[in-house]
């Protein structure tokens, strides 16, 4: 003969999988299905975040092995110096790569300046290197056009778009008004 208690416990095991229509706890289920769905997709998600942690600690690991490897070959001082000039290196990529920044800020401008004359409402949008902040000297800017209603237009009229900001650019250069930097 069960014990009450045990009886209660299973009762509520039981109970927690099949949800009663519009449960208050969970609001965007209404059905036991999309509550199982749900309970997947946290399921789902919880293994991601492990896996990350997981390749970090492994990551993590490698990096101290390496040292270790290092500290065994190389002496204290060739570890400093290599250091040492490694975070000169930095600091001069990180004074260029802001120079850069700026001139690139600049030539946005500009570029923002061009496209409006061109195409009233069309707005220059940047991704890539520049956008994340991640490019080095030799990276260039990335930029994609959104203009209006471009959905419904068709390749003649993209091409014309394009004409006509190659004009501006022509224009603004030939102005010798900063023009260098496009």
């Amino acid at each position: 003969r069960p014990h009450p208690h045990r009886q209660q416990q299973q009762q509520q095991q039981h109970s927690a999988l099949d949800l009663p229509e519009g449960d208050e706890m969970y609001p965007e289920v209404t059905t036991t299905f999309e509550y199982l769905a749900w309970l997947n997709q946290q399921n789902r998600a919880h293994h991601e975040a492990i896996q990350r942690v997981q390749r970090e600690q492994k990551r993590l690991s490698d990096i101290r092995r390496m040292y270790h490897r290092i500290s065994k070959r190389w002496s204290l001082r060739a570890v400093r110096q290599l250091n040492a000039e490694l975070g000169a290196l930095a600091e001069k990529l990180f004074a260029a790569q802001k120079r850069r920044q700026q001139d690139l800020d600049v030539i946005l401008v500009k570029l923002r300046s061009v496209i409006d004359r061109a195409i009233p409402g069309a707005m220059p949008v940047v991704y890539g290197s520049y956008a994340t902040g991640l490019g080095v000297p030799s990276s260039d800017l990335d930029v994609v056009i959104e203009v209006p209603s471009m959905n419904q237009l068709g390749p003649d009229d993209a091409k014309a778009y394009l004409e006509c900001i190659h004009r501006e650019l022509l224009s603004e250069a030939g102005q010798g008004g900063g023009g260098e930097g496009l």
